[in-house]
């Protein structure tokens, strides 16, 4: 590992490769006379800086994996190959070695996004990681994704229509009582595909099975490749929603299987008669399939930001608040039932057992409902006092608490959540240029035997030292501009519109 001072760490490097530098001179110098009488060229040792560790990674994937922004920064400027200089402007030359996902599988870009430091995302603003991840996501992977977007949504869409046309048909004998609302039941295995509306279905339905095999076909690799705790753990590279898709295509499956099994199960109960067939892995699986489309909102500036906040929201304060509900339920649920034991269950409908009486509770836990106290009958004051207790600590205490911190969690996240995008938009780039053809994802940058410098890629990248900044920065800031000097003259336009019809009224 590397030390924990970037500027250290950069400066022993330095003086490391200097020396060996010095050694290699010394060693060329002695050796060269013996090279020239033996008439053949031996290949000196490798650089330092391209001698791997036992886990195949260079001081430049080093760095880039332990966030170590100043040590990977001194190491590109080390790759610099050609350098111009035009008045103030510059033009450098990179090389993309080992950074490129186009040469090795363990790459520079897909060590950051995968890297458990969070200092690594700081690596995605530095040159030429920052241009070369512009380029490929502005030239392919946003009208890749986009397009995938649409995909996916048609997909989505077919499989809810499958769902909401499913084979079903009356239900044969009469209703078991007053309780019983059960008008349908699900059609016979050979029943469902008879007319043509049910061919049509059919249709979709094998749409629907052939896309989550194909789902679990893409992500099983992954999960191989990166692991399943940085896989699903990982905000940059999915997290979560790599969990609800496959569950999502599991589901799917499984409802394949209870339509071809014909399994049917009905359960009547004193309130209602419940058929469990297929519906209920349908209806878990529609609803993760529709949330798995948020994923797909990285995409778009406006939504990508947006969709990391409520993730924060929802796996951060979210999930430890549902911990402590559950206790603070269980307790007075507990209590609430202890209670209730004694009285005659059909005066208190909503405390008749411990099901209805949770139910009841996480109705009052989350202010949904006022306490169903049947005010003809006795109530003993115990009922009263607990509800007063429940309703200020669960109510007035946790949910408040709740607010807060996800208040808090807003602001702590505001200012990091545009970085985790773009490390979202590399992970989706480097996704897709995986899963592309390489004929429809061409190579970016500069061949190297054009210029007589080997056999590499390098990627230019113009600066201008009397701003610091690179050509696509002053590009963006001058497009920045614009769309401020049209929106300032709209608003312009706007106000003497707005006025000219006051002096008209008046």
């Amino acid at each position: 590992t590397l030390q924990s001072d970037g500027m250290a760490s950069a400066r022993v490097a330095a003086l490391i490769l200097s020396l060996a530098a010095r050694e290699g001179e010394g060693g060329r110098g002695t050796e060269g006379g013996e090279e020239e009488e033996g008439g053949g060229e031996e290949e000196g040792p490798p650089p330092p800086e391209a001698i791997p560790n036992h886990q195949g990674l260079s001081p430049l994937k080093m760095a880039a994996a332990e966030g170590n922004v100043e040590m990977f920064r001194y190491l590109m400027n080390r790759r610099v190959r050609v350098s111009l200089a035009l008045g103030p402007v510059s033009s450098v030359f990179y090389d993309l070695s080992e950074i490129d996902t186009r040469d090795r599988d363990c790459s520079v870009l897909e060590l950051i996004v995968s890297s458990r430091n969070v200092q690594a995302l700081q690596i995605l603003d530095l040159p030429p990681v920052k241009q070369l991840m512009r380029l490929k996501w502005e030239r392919f992977g946003k009208h890749y994704f986009r397009v995938l977007s649409v995909l996916y949504l048609m997909y989505i869409v077919t499989a809810t229509l499958c769902c909401a046309f499913r084979p079903l048909k009356p239900r044969p004998g009469n209703m078991s009582g007053t309780w019983d609302t059960v008008i349908y039941v699900q059609k016979d295995l050979q029943e469902s595909y008879v007319t043509h509306a049910d061919h049509i279905r059919l249709v979709g339905e094998i749409i629907t099975i052939s896309g989550a095999v194909c789902i679990l076909l893409l992500e099983i690799p992954d999960i191989i490749r990166f692991g399943a705790k940085r896989y699903f753990g990982k905000t940059a590279l999915g997290g979560p929603f790599h969990t609800i898709i496959m569950i999502y295509a599991g589901l799917v499956l499984v409802t394949a299987f209870v339509r071809l099994g014909g399994w049917q199960t009905q359960t009547v109960t004193q309130t209602q008669t419940q058929t469990q067939t297929e519906s209920v892995p349908m209806s878990l699986a529609l609803v993760l399939g529709w949330t798995n489309l948020m994923y797909f909102a990285r995409g778009f500036h406006t939504l990508g930001p947006f969709t990391i906040m409520i993730q924060k929201m929802i796996f951060g304060d979210i999930l430890r608040f549902c911990w402590l509900m559950l206790i603070v339920l269980l307790g007075f649920s507990s209590a609430f039932y202890v209670t209730f034991q004694t009285l005659a269950p059909e005066a208190w409908d909503h405390f008749a057992d411990f099901w209805t009486l949770l139910f009841t509770m996480f109705q009052l836990f989350l202010g949904l409902l006022d306490i169903p106290i049947n005010y003809s009958k006795a109530t003993p004051a115990i009922i009263k006092l607990l509800y007063v207790c429940y309703m200020v600590f669960a109510f007035l205490l946790m949910v408040n608490l709740l607010i807060a911190t996800m208040g808090e969690t807003h602001w702590r996240v505001q200012g990091e959540r545009q970085r985790l995008w773009r490390a979202q938009v590399v992970a989706s780039t480097l996704l897709m240029e995986r899963w592309m053809p390489r004929w429809m994802w061409p190579r970016i940058g500069i061949n190297g035997k054009n210029y007589g410098l080997g056999n590499h890629w390098y990627l230019r990248v113009e600066n201008d030292s009397r701003t610091g900044r690179t050509s696509e920065e002053r590009e963006n800031e001058r497009a920045r501009e614009e769309s401020e000097r049209s929106g300032r003259a709209r608003e312009r336009g706007e106000e003497r519109e707005s006025e000219s019809e006051t002096v008209y009224h008046v």
